[in-house]
């Protein structure tokens, strides 16, 4: 996956918030502060994450699954911890989050990167329609969910927060949400309001 700077660049200059982002904005540095106030993530956490992530998407938590409970703490854990985790372990949590256990419906990616961006803002950005579109114009639900694309995004993105020029994109959002940002979510935020605009 390639994330094309010289846009990123463009788009930021024009980066506004819509009013129907609202709530979106307000309520996201309080997820934040929810996971960096702990040491640990527990199973209690979890299941604290996942619904206030879901609270924030329109999609319905229909299925939360935690019989791996210890190895899907462990993961999250080395999240807490700044790790880059693994394309197996990126499914294990996937298939934790609304997985419906039928050949098409394998768990969110999307949910998933989003409790993994509250966990970790600084390794992990938002994956979602919008942000899929943006790169490549179109929308596939099964691309989408898969592991090894996420990680791919987040390589780019890495690509893009890197290059010299980056310091004023990331001026131009926080500007616009009137709070900090990391570099990482600048970018996801630039493409998340850009993906709109080919709805």
């Amino acid at each position: 996956m390639k994330i094309d700077f010289e846009r990123i660049q463009k788009d930021s200059k024009t980066f506004r918030i819509k009013n129907d982002n609202e709530s979106y904005i307000q309520t996201y540095p309080e997820f934040l502060s929810y996971f960096s106030n702990l040491k640990k993530i527990y199973k209690h956490n979890f299941v604290i994450g996942v619904h206030f992530v879901y609270g924030w998407m329109p999609t319905v938590l229909k299925k939360l699954v935690i019989k791996n409970e210890k190895q899907i703490l462990d993961i999250l854990n080395k999240v807490k911890n700044s790790e880059i985790i693994t394309e197996p372990e990126l499914k294990c949590i996937k298939e934790s989050i609304n997985n419906k256990f039928t050949k098409k419906d394998k768990g969110s990616l999307v949910g998933a990167s989003k409790l993994l961006h509250f966990i970790c803002p600084e390794k992990y950005a938002i994956w979602d329609s919008r942000v899929y579109r943006y790169v490549y114009g179109t929308v596939s639900q099964n691309k989408l969910n898969e592991p090894k694309l996420y990680l791919e995004y987040l390589s780019a993105i890495k690509e893009i927060v890197e290059n010299k020029e980056f310091k004023d994109i990331k001026l131009e959002v926080e500007k616009a949400c009137n709070y900090e940002v990391t570099p990482f979510r600048a970018v996801e935020l630039i493409m998340f309001e850009g993906g709109r605009k080919r709805i």
